[in-house]
């Protein structure tokens, strides 16, 4: 009986260790792909916020996947449901939008 528990609980963590090595990675903020009026430390707390903020009620998004229009319209909805403050989710926004590989 002991060993078909330990078992299942092996089972069950390779599968959560299996997925977790498959889910996509966000962009990591560098000093390569910084341009305009965000800095890399502004980019950088951006990530940490969005990781921690929005991460706690649901799965995270990639930057990529929506437009600058589409994330306003999202930041707005769920910054006072994550209860941030507008100069957290303006770096959210910063980092979100400033991905070099999301949508037009």
């Amino acid at each position: 009986m002991k060993s078909t528990k330990s078992l299942l609980r092996i089972s069950a963590a390779l599968v959560l260790l299996t997925f977790a090595s498959c889910s996509k990675k966000l962009y990591e903020p560098t000093a390569a792909n910084v341009s305009g009026d965000a800095t890399l430390e502004q980019l950088t707390e951006g990530k940490s916020l969005y990781t921690k903020s929005c991460n706690r009620c649901h799965s995270l998004y990639m930057p990529k996947d929506f437009t600058r229009e589409q994330w306003t319209k999202n930041l707005n909805r769920m910054a006072p449901k994550a209860k941030i403050t507008e100069e957290q989710k303006a770096a959210i926004y910063s980092y979100l939008t400033h991905n070099p590989k999301r949508k037009k």
